[in-house]
């Protein structure tokens, strides 16, 4: 019932897939234009920020994103960002899309004037009812992705983080001397570097119990 990919795992993908996101960034581009409600576009910026920073759908848009940067090659979310429980997290900076969806989501809420992709006008409640509500438009308007929420953009992000953490430490095991005589299609990843790595999706995710991280990345099988 859990998973990442087909093979050592049981396969039941949750995330959205590239193409769901794509066509929702792009139906609310499309009724941005039509209509010229700002709204659409904080909406497009928070979906860009989930997908790329795994952020929860109410941190995405409460996100203090106008006092935020990514200097230190991380982005630090508090309470005050909406996070569950107030808790502290760092969610590290490694692509150019983290980078891009970042600036972009600032540059907009700068030239609005506001401090995140909440209009100031509005309640978070408010605006959480406008966005699952247009989030229900584009469901009814696209049939296909009836099943596209905001939390699989969070789904697609661990996976991503996940094959990328285990890349890296495949490609540092394949270059270590000890490997090198190795068939590279022989070289795994040991559990105690599965075990790490997944912690640090889960850190990245806000979680620290792996039952909550499996939901997410799937379970070794």
């Amino acid at each position: 019932e859990y998973g990442l990919q087909k093979g050592s795992f049981v396969y039941v993908n949750r995330a959205a897939s590239d193409e769901a996101h794509k066509n929702f960034i792009q139906w609310l581009q499309h009724k941005y234009e039509t209509t010229e409600d700002t709204r659409y576009l904080a909406l497009k910026h928070s979906v860009e920020l989930q997908r790329t920073f795994g952020l929860r759908a109410s941190e995405s848009f409460a996100i203090k994103i106008t006092s935020k940067d990514l200097s230190k090659g991380r982005l630090c979310l508090d309470r005050n960002d909406d996070t569950k429980n107030g808790r502290p997290r760092d969610v590290p900076v490694w692509n150019k899309r983290q980078e891009e969806a970042f600036e972009a989501a600032k540059n907009f809420a700068k030239r609005q004037g506001w401090y995140s992709l909440i209009p100031p006008e509005k309640t978070k409640a408010e605006w959480q009812n406008f966005a699952y509500h247009v989030l229900d438009e584009f469901r009814r308007e696209h049939p296909k992705y009836r099943n596209y929420t905001f939390h699989s953009e969070r789904h697609a992000f661990a996976q991503e983080y996940y094959s990328y953490l285990a890349e890296q430490k495949l490609k540092e095991k394949r270059q270590d001397e000890v490997y090198v005589r190795l068939d590279k299609s022989m070289i795994m990843l040991s559990k105690e570097e599965e075990k790490e790595i997944r912690h640090q999706v889960s850190e990245a995710l806000g979680h620290s119990r792996d039952e909550v991280t499996v939901v997410y990345i799937g379970r070794k099988l």
